[in-house]
């Protein structure tokens, strides 16, 4: 078995800032020539975050021999992985479980979240539960709520980049992701190729350049907010107001 150090591999895919950050939290990642294993001693066995690749493909990374599009993919992959065991650690501090074990560490999170002089707001209550629908790209307010695709569907505004935007609903345990482009933007053919790899579909409109979107059964509230917080993060490129707490919005989605 090729032992491969994991600080060199995400170096390698341009992720050394995302190693970083899973250091400055104590967790710690093992890899091989086939698989990827991130961990922490003080989270429970079902919080590990574990990738399997073909063998031999990261030992490609470091010898150049990849494709640019398999190398991308990889890159998602790895950079969704750290985004999932950091957000699951800061999910675990909340309760107050653990805290970063190094200090003055700096991680650059400008590929993370997006800075702005003028900060998203945040939707307020009587707006969340009583607002009219608009459409996702035209939303501007965190929990904005904003139009699905069948009629009367309700998702609300849980982030906003400078190409795309991005809404969710949570109901009956089930999240729904919705990506739209901005206006004048469009979803490109890098975009279905990285959020498909996370099995994103991608589906075409008569009224505008098509949107992205996911269903996943969540089954809680808690494990809904580490998957779209994980997701959000691994992409990188949003405007947040920290992350998005979905049971604030959890009952009035349609």
């Amino acid at each position: 078995m090729i032992k491969i150090h994991p600080e060199t591999l995400f170096s390698a895919l341009g992720l050394y800032s995302e190693y970083a950050e899973l250091e400055s939290w104590g967790a710690e990642v093992a890899s091989s020539n086939k698989n990827l294993i991130i961990h922490h001693a003080d989270l429970p066995a079902g919080e590990t975050v574990s990738l399997q690749f073909v063998s031999g493909v990261l030992g490609s990374v470091m010898s150049g021999k990849l494709e640019e599009s398999e190398v991308l993919s990889l890159r998602v992959q790895l950079k969704q992985a750290a985004a999932i065991m950091v957000n699951n650690l800061m999910v675990f501090a909340e309760s107050g479980g653990i805290s970063p074990v190094l200090e003055n560490v700096h991680v650059d999170q400008s590929p993370v979240l997006a800075t702005s002089a003028h900060p998203m707001l945040v939707a307020q209550y009587e707006e969340i539960k009583d607002g009219e629908p608009v459409k996702l790209a035209m939303a501007t307010r965190l929990y904005q709520p904003v139009l699905g695709t069948s009629g009367g569907s309700r998702y609300f505004l849980v982030a906003r980049g400078g190409r795309l935007v991005v809404g969710a609903r949570l109901r009956d345990g089930k999240l729904s992701v919705r990506v739209e482009a901005l206006p004048g933007q469009s979803i490109t053919e890098k975009d279905k190729a990285v959020w498909g790899d996370v099995g994103f579909s991608v589906e075409k409109s008569k009224i505008d350049n098509g949107y992205m979107s996911e269903h996943l059964q969540v089954g809680t509230t808690m494990m809904a907010n580490k998957v779209l917080g994980s997701m959000l993060v691994g992409f990188g490129g949003f405007e947040m107001v920290g992350m998005p707490n979905m049971d604030k919005v959890e009952k009035h989605g349609v």
